[in-house]
C-alpha cells in the first residue's frame, strides 16, 4: 500500500514538472517571436524612410541640417501689378516670377463676390450637395480600375500639369521643386539651356525637364523683352546651380527681319495711309502648323497679325504706346474676337515690341501703301 502511494506521488510530481516546462518553452518562443517581429518591423521601417537613414559617422541633428540645407530654392508670394503672383528664389536671388492670368483674376474676383452674395441657407444646402457629391465621387474612384504603371505616370503628368498651372502659387512650388531636386542630383549647370520650342520660350533644365515662359512667367527685373527674361533667367540657373558661363543667346529664338529693325525709319511715314487705335494682344503658341483664314499656315516666328478686315498682305506699323516701340506685320489671318482688341499679332512681332509680358496693350495701327 506504501509504495503505491510512493509511485503514484512520483508520477504525478513527474506530470506536474513536464507542464511547468512546457509551459516555460513556449513562453521563451512567444518571447523570441515579439522580439524578431519588433526586429523586423524597425528594419523595414528604415528602409522604408531613406530620408532618415544616417551616414557613416553622422548623428541624428546632422543629417536633418543635411536635408535642410539641401533646399536652396524657396518662393516668395506677393501682388504684382493687382495681381496675385509668387517669385522663385535660388539662394537667395530671384530666378523668375509667376503672375495670375487675367481670366484667372477675374475668375476669383467673380467668384469672390458671388460667394459674399449668398445666404447662410444656400451655402448650407451646396456644403451638403457637395458632400454628397464627394462621397459620390470618392467610391467611383474606389470602383475604378487601376493600371500597375498609373502611379509613376500619374505623378509626372501631376508635376507637368503643376508647372503650367494658373495658379501662380502652384507653378512656383512646383519650379522651385525640380530645382532642389536637379541641385540633390548634381545637375551639369551646362545643360541649362534658354530656347524658343513649340512656341514658347523655354529654360532646359538637362533631360530632367523644363520651365516655360509664357504670360505668366517674367524675369523678376523684367527687361520688357521676352527673349532677355529667359536668357538671364537661364543664365542665374546656370551660375546658381553649378557656376556655368552665360549663354549669349536664346537658341532657336525668333528672329528680328528687316520689316522689324525698320519700322521706326522717317521712309515709313510718307507711306500712311490709315491710323487707327485700340488694344492689341499676341498669339502662336498651339497655332503653329495651323491654316491662316488667308489659307497659309501660320508660322509664330513670322511677322504677321490677324485683322478683322483689313485685306490678306496689307502692311500695318503696330506702335505700342506704353514703350514706343513698334514693328511692321503682314496682315494674313482674321480676328482678334475679343471685344475691345483691333489686332491680334504673332509671338515674334510681340517679341519685337514688348508684348510678351503684359499679354495685351494699347497700340496705334498705321496702315502702308504697298
Amino acid at each position: 500500500m506504501l509504495n503505491w502511494n510512493w509511485s503514484y506521488t512520483l508520477s504525478t510530481s513527474v506530470v506536474a514538472l513536464a507542464i511547468v516546462s512546457s509551459l516555460a518553452s513556449h513562453s521563451a518562443q512567444a518571447q523570441t517571436g515579439s522580439q524578431t517581429e519588433v526586429k523586423a518591423t524597425s528594419v523595414s521601417t528604415s528602409l522604408s524612410n531613406p530620408s532618415n537613414s544616417l551616414k557613416v559617422g553622422e548623428t541624428r541633428s546632422q543629417a536633418l541640417t543635411r536635408t535642410k540645407d539641401d533646399s536652396i530654392a524657396r518662393i516668395h508670394t506677393h501682388k504684382l501689378n493687382g495681381k496675385n503672383a509668387a517669385t522663385v528664389y535660388v539662394r537667395g536671388i530671384p530666378v523668375v516670377t509667376y503672375i495670375e492670368s487675367e481670366e484667372s483674376a477675374k475668375s476669383v474676383s467673380e467668384n469672390n463676390s458671388s460667394d459674399t452674395s449668398k445666404t447662410k441657407s444656400e451655402i448650407k444646402g451646396e456644403t451638403k450637395k457637395n458632400s454628397e457629391s464627394l462621397k459620390l465621387t470618392t467610391s467611383t474612384t474606389n470602383l475604378a480600375p487601376s493600371n500597375s504603371d498609373s502611379p509613376a505616370k500619374s505623378a509626372d503628368d501631376s508635376s507637368e500639369n503643376l508647372l503650367t498651372s494658373a495658379n501662380p502659387v502652384e507653378r512656383a512650388t512646383a519650379a522651385a521643386a525640380l530645382i532642389n531636386q536637379l541641385n540633390r542630383d548634381g545637375i551639369d549647370a551646362s545643360k541649362i539651356i534658354p530656347a524658343w520650342k513649340n512656341g514658347n520660350y523655354v529654360i532646359k533644365l538637362g533631360d530632367r525637364g523644363m520651365l516655360k515662359f509664357d504670360q505668366q512667367a517674367v524675369f523678376p527685373e523684367s527687361l520688357q523683352n521676352q527673349t532677355q527674361d529667359v536668357l538671364e533667367s537661364a543664365n542665374l540657373l546656370r551660375r546658381l546651380l553649378g557656376g556655368a558661363n552665360p549663354v549669349l543667346e536664346v537658341v532657336n529664338a525668333p528672329k528680328k527681319n528687316l520689316a522689324a529693325r525698320s519700322s521706326s525709319t522717317p521712309a515709313l511715314n510718307s507711306r500712311i495711309v490709315g491710323v487707327m487705335s485700340g488694344m492689341a494682344s499676341w498669339y502662336g503658341p498651339g497655332f503653329d502648323g495651323n491654316y491662316s483664314a488667308s489659307g497659309e499656315i501660320f508660322n509664330a516666328n513670322d511677322l504677321t497679325a490677324a485683322h478683322p478686315s483689313l485685306p490678306f498682305g496689307t502692311l500695318v506699323r503696330v506702335v505700342n504706346m506704353d514703350n514706343n516701340q513698334s514693328v511692321v506685320v503682314r496682315i494674313n489671318d482674321r480676328g482678334p474676337y475679343a471685344h475691345g482688341r483691333v489686332i491680334d499679332i504673332s509671338t515674334a512681332a510681340a517679341n519685337v515690341i514688348g508684348l510678351i509680358s503684359s499679354g495685351v496693350a494699347p497700340v496705334r495701327l498705321e496702315v502702308l501703301s504697298k
